[in-house]
């Protein structure tokens, strides 16, 4: 069988997918998840549908597309000459369905059955142990299915025809009669009655012995329990004189804690007198009041402090008198910066305006003059003449206005101590300095109310401790501090002391209040006289009774123990040993009988398997030889040849000596189960070989063996072969170019 055409519609993570294949070598190429292995899993589905839902494999939820929630294409095939095309569809709507149809596209007939069984023979299990190589799992053969499939196939010529389970029938007999282990089946059950009569038999004979021997052991029993009795009531008698002893013991012990707390009580009442001012006697809260307050004054003398050292540096900056300052003050007095400024303006540019004019005239009056002179007409050089003259005293009066004007400017720079030029600049630096001289002024009063307000807090600091002094008449004249810590180390002490003073008086009448109470229903008087001469201590008599009544109760028990067992003797003694010895010798017949039967069955398998065992003797070495010699040409020479044994355990030939499988390199083995696999093919298949699938099959061979088995594929193509390599790598490709093989290639996108 060959594949001719995949046309994938929707399936897993392809859709629309249309790949058509030659003979000989095919390459279908792609990226990681670009669907190489779905490619794998679409044949395997077109030849028998979805695969079982198992634990450890999730191709059945891989089949099944995410978009449409189903399974559909078609496949065509080449089988014995004629060309057929299988459709399939799996809907997942809650429950899968599967639908089916082939047609034999020469004739249109559609044929019934399913695709992988009808056109290769085999089953799933076998297809996938020879001709579909999963990924990542060259190795992974099932290796019971695909021997099992040979040994039927060999055996019958029809794989349906199981060998296994006729000797399955078979064992199952045997079963009913022995278990593997020998514990089960009818056999084993008559042997196990027959061994239970011998049983009773003896035990019938001997328990006329044993009830005799019971019945002896019984009385004697019975006489030591009536001894223990006796020993137990005086053990008794003993301890009850031993607790009304401990009783008196107890009253003596109470009047003891009485006296002992009444001395407490006047101990504690005097360190409480020793302690106590004007009736106030100190609590722990009154230590913790003292310690806060200690801690109170001791952090408001140290923000006092700070606030001191703060408004000392605040007020030094502030004293710093800086001219600038008065200057600034002026500047204000003066309308501002911007009033100056202008009033400078006004008097330099009124100075250059005058000065210009004032020459521009006097110029004007000298050329009248001189052009006065100079014409020679009496009334045009008088009029001439007086025009100078004009001009000149206009000149001259513009020159000094100019001078003024420059006076007055020159006056207004050196009142604020710059030239013009420098004035603005002058101006604004002492309007900044008296902006910082009253930001300091601000920050001085602010810093003196923090001050105050600290100072106030360490003298309310200082009279609440004080105040808390007063209350034990320890006094706050002196150093409030000292005397503070003084305070709280005694009044801790003391606090400690009466703790520990009350503590012990509550324990002590706890005590009292409970053997008050539990020996209030007893009269010392009685107990006196009921105590009498008893020496032995409560703890032996308590253990004497204790051990008299365990002695009681094992005997008690072993006197019942034994009245059960001589009642069920005589119970037993039913059947006599006549009757028992008659029933063994019919059971013995039975046994024989049966065993003879057993034997029968136990031959007849073994001839089955004898059988069995000859035929795949000749399977095996050849299997064997064509993996070897498929090996030694992949490597070269260098393994030599292939062990397998009838499940497929490999071994391979290196150095002249036989090597497990899992002691291969990676590539070694992969490679050697690919010969395995194409050995086990030309076996099962013959001449109609089905396409041998391979997902990353080569990936751990080096380039040299993965070339020497792409020749090997090619070589195979003669006699029909053709494969299907799934790959993310180009190296295949280029093997197959570089060594001239003939490979069709396609590319998953």
């Amino acid at each position: 069988m060959k594949l001719i055409e995949l046309n994938i519609v929707e399936f897993g993570c392809l859709k629309d997918r249309c790949i058509a294949l030659s003979d000989g070598i095919n390459i279908i190429s792609g990226d990681n998840e670009s669907g190489k292995s779905t490619v794998m899993l679409f044949i395997k589905f077109m030849l028998y549908g979805l695969p079982r839902k198992t634990s450890k494999s999730f191709d059945r939820e891989r089949s099944i597309s995410f978009d449409g929630h189903r399974a559909a294409g078609s496949m065509v095939i080449e089988h014995n000459g004629s060309r057929y095309r299988i459709e399939r569809r799996a809907v997942a709507a809650g429950k899968i369905t599967e639908t089916l149809n082939i047609t034999d596209l020469s004739t249109g007939e559609t044929l019934d059955g399913e695709p992988g069984e009808l056109f290769l023979g085999v089953p799933c299990e076998v297809f996938e142990n020879s001709c579909g190589v999963s990924q990542m799992r060259v190795a992974d053969i099932n290796k019971a299915q695909a021997a099992s499939a040979i040994e039927n196939m060999l055996v019958s010529a029809d794989e349906s025809i199981d060998v296994k389970k006729i000797l399955d029938r078979i064992d199952g007999v045997r079963k009913e009669y022995r278990l593997n282990k020998g514990e089960g089946g009818i056999l084993w059950r008559k042997e196990n009655e027959l061994s239970e009569l011998k049983i009773r038999l003896r035990s019938a004979t001997e328990k006329h012995l044993a009830v005799n021997e019971m019945s002896a052991r019984l009385e004697k029993k019975q006489s030591d329990a009536d001894r223990v009795c006796g020993e137990l009531e005086r053990s008794e008698r003993t301890l009850a004189g031993a607790r009304n002893t401990e009783l008196l013991r107890r009253f003596e012990k109470l009047d003891a804690d009485k006296a002992l707390l009444t001395d407490k009580k006047r101990r504690l009442s005097e360190l409480l007198s020793k302690n106590s001012t004007d009736g106030f006697v100190p609590t722990e809260a009154h230590v913790s009041s003292l310690a806060a307050g200690l801690e109170q004054l001791s952090s408001a003398e140290l923000r006092h402090a700070q606030r001191k050292d703060e408004y000392a540096r605040v007020a030094r900056l502030a004293d710093d008198h800086d001219p600038l300052v008065s200057i600034g003050e002026k500047i204000e007095e003066k309308g501002g910066k911007d009033n100056i400024l202008a009033e400078a303006a006004r008097h330099s540019k009124g100075a250059g305006i005058k000065k210009i004019l004032g020459i521009t005239t006097l110029m004007a009056g000298l050329i009248c003059a001189v052009a006065g002179i100079i014409v020679p007409v009496l009334p045009i050089r008088v009029g001439l003449i007086a025009a100078g003259a004009v001009a000149f005293i206009i000149g001259i009066c513009l020159l000094a206005g100019s001078a003024k004007s420059q006076k007055a400017l020159i006056k207004l720079c050196n009142e604020y101590g710059k030239p013009h030029g420098e004035l603005e600049a002058h101006l604004s630096l002492c309007l900044d300095k008296l902006k910082e001289s009253r930001i300091l002024a601000s920050e001085v009063i602010i810093a003196e109310s923090k001050l105050n307000a600290a100072a106030e807090e360490a003298v309310s600091a200082r009279s609440r401790l004080g105040s808390l002094l007063d209350l034990t008449d320890a006094g706050s004249d002196g150093d409030v501090k000292q005397t503070a810590k003084e305070e709280i180390a005694r009044l801790s002490l003391f606090c400690a002391e009466r703790d520990s003073a009350e503590k012990e008086i509550y324990a002590l009448e706890a005590v009292i209040s409970s053997d008050s109470a539990a020996l209030a229903a007893y009269d010392r008087d009685t107990l006196r006289q009921s105590a009498g001469d008893s020496t032995a201590s409560l703890e032996d008599a308590e253990r004497m009774v204790k051990f008299n009544k365990a002695k009681k109760d094992s005997l008690d028990r072993e006197i019942s123990h034994l009245r059960e067992n001589l009642a069920a003797q005589r119970a037993g003694m039913k059947q006599s040993p006549v009757e028992i010895s008659d029933h063994i010798l019919e059971l013995e017949e039975e046994l024989k009988r049966d065993a003879e039967y057993f034997e029968a069955l136990m031959l007849a398998k073994q001839s089955i398997e004898q059988a069995s065992m000859t035929l795949s003797g000749n399977v095996t070495p050849d299997i064997s030889k064509k993996a070897g010699d498929m090996l030694a040409l992949i490597s070269g020479g260098k393994h030599a040849s292939v062990q397998t044994t009838k499940n497929f355990d490999l071994s391979v030939e290196q150095d002249g000596f036989g090597v497990a499988s899992e002691l291969l390199s990676g590539g070694t083995r992969d490679a050697a189960y690919i010969c395995l696999r194409i050995a086990l093919m030309l076996r099962l298949f013959g001449d109609d070989l089905p396409p041998l699938i391979m997902d990353e099959s080569l990936c751990q061979l080096d380039d040299g063996r993965a070339a020497a088995v792409l020749g090997l594929l090619n070589k195979l193509a003669d006699i029909g072969l053709q494969c299907v390599i799934l790959t993310c790598h180009s190296r295949e490709e280029q093997l197959c170019a570089k060594n001239g093989y003939t490979c069709n290639r396609t590319e998953l996108a």
